[in-house]
């Protein structure tokens, strides 16, 4: 049997209760020539006794079992290096894919010249799968590195999405996924990814990111990791010097406006290195004009609600 075009891999942790739901959504695609490799890591549940149920009924699946707990990143590069395909989805294991096209579409925008990664708007469901929301962050298109880069560097948050959202090439993901960071990998290899072409944005939410308080990334939001990890990621980034100067004090600001409420030595460092690398003419430059923009946007709010009260 040769390779399969796509690879959705599955790495998954204590989620049996929703793994029925994330393999069906993956089964029930249109897009046939696939694999899913899940690697169960050492869950207390029975969450590998729902995995090889499912790879008894699917030869398309194949599982795996760690002896001891590798981590969520080493679990997501463990289950890459297994992957055989020419293109990668991740998906966690309480994740769905929405739409029974949602494979065949993106494999379609993937193949588009100059994309490297594709990508699509995504319903936020919660412990029941009922939905809370749908996050659109862009219109439909192409972007081209030197556009959508500057966006993601400027967004408070993960401007492209969760994994789940997310369809690239194997071959440009072979490096693997940072272990080094515990939040924001993903939003690093998109980054990584997006250094060798474009992105290609749907936004009819094609699936679904379950968020709930027992998934890793609630509990790193609350702790203040994730937000320092952002703002890191996004300081070292913005140091690339095709990063356009007015994007870098973006970033600069967005750090420094952190550091009031929430004292990091490692976010003062790196905007420390930010600001040493603009140079004082372009700080002072960049700080006047953010002056003039939140000096009308302020009037521009006044003069609103005296018209509309």
């Amino acid at each position: 049997m040769g390779a399969p075009k796509i690879s959705v891999l599955l790495p998954c942790y204590r989620q049996a209760q929703f793994l029925p739901e994330a393999l069906d959504s993956v089964l029930r695609q249109d897009f046939h020539d696939l694999e899913v490799i899940a690697s169960d890591d050492a869950s207390p549940d029975n969450t590998y006794s729902v995995l090889q149920d499912y790879a008894n009924r699917d030869p398309r699946i194949r599982i795996f079992h760690q002896p001891s707990n590798l981590g969520m990143v080493a679990n997501w590069n463990f289950c890459l290096r297994q992957a055989r395909g020419e293109a990668v989805k991740l998906m966690g294991g309480d994740d769905r894919l929405d739409r029974t096209d949602c494979l065949s579409q993106q494999w379609h925008s993937l193949q588009t010249p100059g994309v490297a990664l594709a990508a699509s708007a995504r319903n936020i469901i919660d412990h029941s799968s009922c939905k809370l929301e749908t996050l659109v962050n862009l219109p439909s298109g192409v972007f081209s590195q030197n556009k959508i880069i500057p966006k993601i560097l400027e967004h408070q948050d993960n401007l492209i999405g969760e994994p789940v959202c997310c369809l690239f090439r194997r071959s440009d993901a072979l490096r693997g996924f940072s272990e080094s960071i515990k939040q924001n990998t993903d939003i690093e290899m998109w980054l990584h990814l997006l250094q060798r072409g474009g992105l290609a944005y749907d936004p009819k939410p094609l699936v679904e990111f379950r968020r709930h308080l027992n998934q890793a990334s609630q509990q790193n939001w609350i702790s203040g990791l994730a937000l320092e990890e952002h703002r890191l990621l996004m300081l070292r980034y913005a140091l690339d010097k095709q990063v356009p100067p007015a994007t870098k004090f973006h970033v600069l600001f967005r750090a420094q406006e952190t550091l009031v409420y929430a004292p990091s030595e490692r976010i003062q460092e790196a905007a420390n290195l930010l600001a040493s690398h603009l140079g004082a003419v372009e700080m002072a430059k960049y700080r006047a004009l953010h002056y003039v923009r939140r000096t009308f946007s302020r009037w521009k709010r006044s003069i609103s609600k005296r018209i509309f009260k």
